[in-house]
């Protein structure tokens, strides 16, 4: 009799044991797929002002070593002399000048066309700063089917990213950033706080997820969306990730 109470209760553990690894293998691959994604946004975008300016700091902690090794090599590559001076340049004469009207403008404050073409621009010269590679984080995101995320402009770090909302997979959110270098990271107290993520500091830019909504499934990287779905969604769905709750 008692070894039969004893498998009764052996059945429960067992199954628990076995939930908890396959939301822990979930959650990997979901890590995997996102670092993936970041990293394809970093190597397409290797120049940029902003990077470029963080990367000469000294001793700076905001990048991470191989990102800020990145912004140099590119931005010296393609302007061995006076090389901010000509990073600020293509910026102010091309990739935030509204050809309409020949105003300058920040992506945050584009309408749809406006920031369809400034991706455009941006993708052309793989030249973007913090805001377009927030953009294409969200981009990918919401193709693959994951639309539980927003955009955020930091004023105390003056800095974009995108911040996944809480899930099962990640209870408190995480934050993706490809910009400073870091992929993935789950919130926490220390994430928090290195990216001053306080209220007063910070906004949705609404604008963008707005042209999120509209375009991202014709504006998405097919190959990047390929690969992604082969290398970590084998099973075929075509937005493998629009299950995570």
């Amino acid at each position: 009799m008692r070894s039969k109470k004893t498998w009764i209760l052996f059945i429960p553990i067992f199954l628990f044991a076995t939930i908890g690894e396959g939301a822990g293998i979930e959650k990997e691959r979901f890590k995997n797929a996102i670092n993936y994604l970041s990293a394809l946004v970093a190597h397409k975008y290797q120049l940029s002002t902003t990077g470029y300016q963080s990367a000469m700091i000294k001793d700076s902690t905001k990048l991470t070593p191989q990102r800020a090794k990145e912004y140099t090599a590119k931005a010296k590559e393609v302007y061995p002399t006076e090389t901010l001076k000509n990073l600020g340049i293509l910026q102010s004469t091309y990739i935030n000048k509204i050809p309409e009207t020949g105003e300058l403008s920040d992506p945050h404050h584009m309408n749809e066309k406006q920031l369809t073409a400034c991706l455009g621009r941006c993708r052309e010269k793989s030249f973007a700063n913090c805001e377009i590679q927030s953009l294409e984080i969200a981009i990918h995101l919401y193709t693959l089917g994951f639309k539980k995320f927003k955009i955020w402009s930091n004023k105390a770090i003056s800095h974009n990213y995108v911040v996944i909302e809480p899930t099962t997979l990640f209870p408190k959110g995480a934050i993706i950033d490809s910009y400073f270098g870091w992929g993935i990271t789950e919130v926490n107290f220390k994430t928090i706080n290195k990216y001053k993520h306080y209220s007063q500091n910070i906004q949705v830019v609404q604008n963008m997820l707005d042209w999120v909504d509209k375009n991202a499934t014709a504006q998405a990287n097919k190959y990047w969306i390929a690969v992604i779905r082969t290398k970590f969604f084998p099973e075929g769905s075509s937005t493998p990730l629009d299950s995570v709750e």
